[in-house]
């Protein structure tokens, strides 16, 4: 994922934000050893330790790339950014309230570190410290200025699930890697979709699997 991220042409810096707990020892020390910068915080609330890696790295713009998005395509975190550029927006994202145009496992959220922290100070649900996003995304205060949802290209547009919360979903993607997987280059997405297109009774690997935010 780091390799994806870092091929975003508009990506300064690829940040790991991990938990203190000792099951996440293992990134931390993979992160040193291959020059990677990582915070960690807060296993549980996830929007403190979100802001405190921006703050402790100087961020303007924060881009949120989870990491149950092994297939993150770096032309759709690009298309998000030129988005946000285009008008004095708080916050863009391409998936909002389980509505997105998508495939599953490609969501971007994009955000300024202003909105960022006016969230910290201000969220308090552990769904919101979870999250980060939703005390942004229900604006009660009309604090921020949201994007519209970023619609697909049509060589993105399926609802194809290509994230990873279920043993169905690791199938899946294992199959996808033994198939597309090569040390010199990342795997493109739209050759996965072009098989997945051509391959159909894959996509029942998942299918029973609900989406969990």
């Amino acid at each position: 994922m780091v390799t994806r991220c870092r091929l975003a042409k508009n990506v300064d810096y690829t940040i790991i934000a991990t938990s203190r707990a000792k099951s996440d020892d293992v990134i931390y020390k993979f992160c040193r050893a291959h020059a990677i910068p990582v915070y960690r915080g807060s296993l549980n609330n996830v929007l403190s330790r979100y802001y405190k890696a921006a703050k402790k790295y100087r961020l303007d713009t924060v881009i949120r790339i989870t990491a149950d998005c092994p297939l993150i395509q770096p032309e759709i975190i690009d298309l998000c950014l030129k988005k946000f550029a285009q008008a004095d927006f708080d916050y863009l994202s391409n998936y909002i309230s389980f509505k997105t145009y998508f495939p599953i496992g490609q969501s971007v959220e994009v955000f300024t570190f202003k909105a960022l922290e006016l969230t910290y100070k201000n969220a308090t649900s552990p769904f919101e410290l979870e999250h980060i996003s939703p005390y942004i995304c229900a604006n009660k205060r009309g604090q921020f200025k949201i994007a519209p949802l970023v619609k697909a290209p049509p060589a993105f547009a399926r609802n194809y699930r290509l994230t990873l919360d279920y043993p169905q979903d690791y199938e899946l993607i294992n199959i996808l890697y033994n198939k597309f997987y090569s040390e010199k280059k990342i795997i493109d997405l739209t050759k996965v979709i072009r098989f997945l297109d051509k391959h159909p009774k894959l996509l029942k690997v998942n299918a029973q699997c609900k989406q969990l935010t």
